[in-house]
């Protein structure tokens, strides 16, 4: 039988860190599902993101484009260890033409994760990751609005399916976008370990790398104007002046487009609540210390106005790693389904101090490794599975479609002539 191949287009997820935990997990769960003797997977990535403008001219000549490809994934141990786990990894373009080409070069029986309004000449399964600007379009600009718009149509009407991170997703969609032919298909809360080497200790002490003192609490989001921060340090302020000795650490980029000014007004806002001493912002910083630093909290505060999936990605490395969590109660943190995630009341600095208060009294003992890592598989099969159901039924769409047109082209040349093709010849 001939190996089927899945093609994974990356384009959209590279330029976010919580889009590259998204794609990983993704990966990972199809490598650990799929059949091997029915599909191959091959993810394309933009070779922009990866290669200089020269780089990228010497990648039309074919010989020398598989040699500084294979330079370019020895030198980045992200794409190393895909290549590890059995993926074939190719560059591209991701215009319409380049990426048509690139699909049919590969001869894919699906694209998935087509998150653009390119047009896709085979079998596609799209994404989108929320409708944050229908719920608060203060947040963006009406061009932003528009061209989000635009691009959630053409995705819900020119894909197969289009996977989306929550039931509540799912429900935004079919209210706002109810004219719509791609089937929507919402994943399961999969909290998955992007290494299982994370649950092992780094050998130096990265509290003392950046001078933390335990006992303390974390926040690890963007410092995006959506993101509830100034919650969670109004909350923090009223367990200082309780006179209860923690910090509070917080990693993430400190920008955000929309509001270019917002970073500013947070650090205003923390001199003015009298907590600078006790605030850690530590920006962003590497994925496997951030991880480390997760380990040795009391407790994750996510403190979000919105999200597309259940308490983002900072809250589904929690839960992975066995670490207690604290979640805004928005309809899509409601999905989180662990024994170590409680909830406040959204933009409620008060009832986030007592659920900090309450955590600090009674901390909760750290699952075992086994048990996490039996979690971690059981994740990892879940979200596998989900996703190759709809590719199998993609596929079989496609061989059904392709068997009918041999079908068509083996009637049409049985076919006996007529009189009139007769005196023709």
């Amino acid at each position: 039988m001939t190996k089927r191949p899945i093609v994974v287009l990356a384009d959209g997820f590279v330029n976010w860190s919580g889009g590259i935990d998204f794609f990983t997990c993704s990966v990972l769960a199809l490598l650990a599902s799929y059949n091997p003797k029915n599909y191959h997977i091959i993810l394309v990535f933009p070779e922009k993101k990866f290669f200089s403008r020269i780089s990228r001219f010497f990648l039309r000549i074919p010989c020398v484009s598989r040699w500084i490809s294979y330079r370019k994934i020895r030198q980045n141990s992200w794409l190393l260890y895909f290549k590890r786990e059995g993926a074939k990894i190719a560059f591209s373009r991701f215009g319409k033409k380049k990426i048509n080409r690139k699909l049919k070069q590969f001869k894919a029986v699906v694209a998935l994760f087509c998150w653009s309004d390119i047009p896709i000449e085979c079998p596609s399964i799209g994404f989108y990751p929320d409708l944050q600007h229908k719920f608060y379009p203060q947040f963006f600009s009406q061009r932003e609005c528009q061209s989000r718009n635009r691009t959630i149509e053409t995705i819900l009407s020119k894909r197969d399916y289009c996977i989306i991170l929550s039931q509540d997703t799912k429900s935004h969609l079919e209210r706002f976008f109810p004219k719509k032919s791609a089937k929507l298909l919402p994943i399961p809360f999969s909290p998955i370990l992007l290494d299982i080497k994370w649950l092992d200790p780094l050998p130096y002490d990265v509290k003392t790398k950046y001078g933390i003192k335990p006992p303390y609490f974390m926040i690890s989001n963007q410092f995006w104007i959506h993101k509830g921060h100034k919650t969670a340090f109004e909350a923090f302020s009223h367990l200082i002046k309780k006179g209860i000795k923690v910090e509070l650490v917080c990693t993430g980029k400190t920008d955000d487009f929309r509001a270019p000014g917002y970073y500013q007004e947070l650090l205003y806002h923390i001199d003015h609540l009298g907590i600078k001493e006790k605030v850690l912002i530590l920006g962003l910083i590497p994925k496997r210390e951030q991880i480390e630093l997760m380990k040795g909290t009391l407790g994750m505060i996510q403190p979000t106005l919105f999200e597309g999936g259940p308490g983002g990605g900072s809250i589904q490395n929690a839960v992975a790693l066995g670490v207690p969590a604290i979640c805004s109660d928005i309809p899509v943190n409601r999905e989180i389904s662990s024994e170590h995630v409680t909830f406040f009341k959204v933009q409620d600095s008060l009832d986030l101090c007592l659920k900090m208060e309450k955590l600090l009294k009674n901390s909760l003992q750290q699952p075992s490794k086994k048990l996490l890592l039996r979690r971690h598989e059981a994740c990892l099969k879940q979200l596998g599975d989900t996703l190759l159901k709809s590719i199998d039924a993609l596929a079989l769409r496609k061989k059904s479609a392709y068997k009918r047109q041999n079908e068509n082209k083996i009637q049409k040349s049985q076919r006996r002539a007529t009189p009139c093709e007769l005196l023709k010849e």
